[in-house]
C-alpha cells in the first residue's frame, strides 16, 4: 500500500480522538493484513497471531486520546505488534523451560522454582539474540530489520535500502543463517527454544 502521508496520518488521529469509528474501521481495512504479518515473523500460530492483532487495534482505540498528531500511526501499529509479539515468545519460552524439570544453561542445571531466575535467563537470551542481529553487515541488518521484524515486503523494504527486491532477498536468507548460527553456536538453548520459533516460515 502506499506510504501514509502526513496530512492524512494527522486527519486520522484528530478522527480517532473524535471517536470517529469509520476512520477505525478504515485503518484496520488498510493495515490488519500488514500488521498480521509483521505478527507472524515471531509467532507461528496463527490463531495467537489473530489474538495479538486484535489486540494491537483494541489498544490502539483505547489510547487513542494519548496520541499526539505526530504519531505515526503506521509506525506505531508495527511497533506495538512487534512488542506484544515478543511478549507471547516471553511466554511462550518461559512455559517451555518450566515444562521441563530443570533450566539448562550451557552445562549448569539450575532449578526452575524461582520464576526470577528463568526470568533473567530469558533475558539474558533475548540480548543474545539481539547481539547476534548486531553481528550482521549494515545493509543484511537493516535488511533482516525491515523484513523479519518490520514486516515490509521485499519490494518495500528495497526501496528503503536502495537495493533491488532481489538483492533484499539474498540479505536476508543470509542473515537468517548466520543468527541462527550465532545462536547455536553461543547457546544450545537458545537455538532450541528461541530460533526455531522466531525463523519459522
Amino acid at each position: 500500500m502506499a506510504m501514509l502521508s502526513k496530512t492524512q496520518n494527522e486527519y486520522w488521529i484528530r478522527q480517532l480522538k473524535s471517536g470517529d469509528r469509520q476512520i477505525f474501521t478504515q485503518i484496520f481495512h488498510d493495515y490488519s493484513e500488514l500488521i498480521y504479518k509483521n505478527i507472524c515473523q515471531l509467532v507461528t500460530q496463527s490463531g495467537d497471531a489473530e489474538d495479538i492483532l486484535q489486540e494491537v487495534f483494541v489498544l490502539l482505540w483505547n489510547k487513542r486520546m494519548s496520541l499526539s498528531e505526530n504519531t505515526k500511526i503506521d509506525g506505531w501499529l508495527f511497533n506495538t505488534s512487534y512488542f506484544k509479539s515478543l511478549e507471547y515468545v516471553k511466554k511462550e519460552v518461559k512455559n517451555r523451560l518450566i515444562s521441563l524439570d530443570v533450566l539448562i544453561v550451557g552445562d549448569d542445571i539450575i532449578s526452575n522454582d524461582v520464576d526470577l531466575e528463568s526470568e533473567i535467563i530469558y533475558e539474558e537470551k533475548l540480548q543474545m539474540l539481539r547481539e547476534g542481529i548486531d553481528q550482521l553487515s549494515e545493509q543484511r541488518k537493516n535488511a533482516f530489520v525491515l523484513c523479519k521484524i518490520e514486516g515490509k515486503s521485499y519490494v518495500e523494504a528495497a526501496a528503503i535500502i536502495g537495493v533491488s527486491a532481489t538483492t533484499v532477498k539474498d540479505y536476508v536468507k543470509v542473515a537468517t543463517k548466520l543468527v541462527k548460527k550465532y545462536a547455536l553456536i553461543n547457546d544450545i538453548t537458545l537455538s532450541i527454544l528461541v530460533c526455531d520459533m522466531v525463523f519459522k516460515k
